[in-house]
């Protein structure tokens, strides 16, 4: 081969971008807000997880039947979200499921309960405290540095 000159063949093979890993976690985020959606799949895939967007809670029903989420994290402040539970998200995906609370309000403990919600998560939150928890309710518990 002369220098100067490239060695002719297939291009080298990427790593895949994709999170669709054998073992990923599926975690479906119900959030109205497209740019919040964006954030929370992206630290979400940055640490292994796959994620499942809907954009209102009745998205969210014709998903759940396509792919069974291990965690949900709803935003209770979506259009929709009147009347919408935990424990009707549970009923719908067929089996016991946390799900992460997120909002823009600092709601009293009594709705994030009425809610059934396990956690609860005030807008801002620190995306590294989200994945912990998300960690730790689907049984992937990181140490305290990652």
């Amino acid at each position: 081969m002369r220098s100067g000159t490239h060695r002719r063949g297939p291009p080298p093979v990427k790593p895949s971008t994709s999170t669709a890993h054998m073992d990923a976690r599926i975690v479906l985020v119900i959030e109205d807000h497209e740019d919040e959606r964006i954030i929370l799949r992206s630290i979400l895939e940055h640490f292994g997880y796959e994620v499942v967007l809907a954009r209102s809670a009745a998205d969210a029903a014709g998903l759940i039947g396509d792919r069974a989420p291990d965690l949900v994290i709803l935003d209770l402040d979506l259009a929709d979200a009147d009347g919408i539970a935990a424990d009707d998200l549970r009923r719908g995906i067929g089996r016991a499921v946390p799900v992460i609370a997120i909002s823009t309000d600092d709601p009293d403990a009594s709705r994030v309960r009425e809610f059934g919600c396990d956690r609860f998560y005030s807008k801002p939150y620190l995306p590294r405290n989200l994945v912990r928890e998300v960690d730790t309710l689907i049984g992937r518990g990181r140490p305290p540095n990652a």
